[in-house]
């Protein structure tokens, strides 16, 4: 028998893994192990933590590569990193005011001006939660 907080540690984990998963333990990126922490410190990586491990959501790779310019968006979105969960949905959900694409792929694509909005969007997306 499931307790309530099992139940909802359960639907919270479902909600995740279908927004932003699935997701890639260290082991299966292939990347040394002191790389990739240098990585995930200087915030080149989306990391995100879980009961005493990091996890990597697949979303952000694309042929093995991730998005140029990732940890000044990241730095943008939450620069102490105190909202990790938060930050990686918005960054790997479609929005529709960039013609459905994520901010990931915005990143990708190059476009300087849709890269300067998504700044400056991030920016008045942590200073809603923060303020200025």
């Amino acid at each position: 028998m499931q307790h309530d907080d099992e139940i909802d540690e359960q639907a919270s984990g479902e909600y995740w893994s279908a927004a932003i998963g699935p997701f890639y333990e260290e082991a299966k990126l292939g990347i040394n192990h002191e790389t990739l922490r240098a990585m995930v410190a200087r915030r080149e990586i989306l990391a995100l933590p879980i009961e005493g491990v990091l996890i990597y959501p697949s979303q952000q790779f694309v042929d093995a590569e991730l998005p140029p310019r990732l940890s000044e968006l990241l730095d943008s979105i939450d620069p102490d990193n105190e909202r990790p969960w938060e930050t990686a949905l918005w960054v790997l959900t479609p929005n529709v005011l960039s013609e459905g694409r994520t901010p990931a792929q915005i990143l990708r694509d190059g476009d300087d001006d849709a890269i300067s909005e998504l700044f400056l969007e991030s920016r008045r997306a942590y200073e809603s939660v923060t303020g200025p």
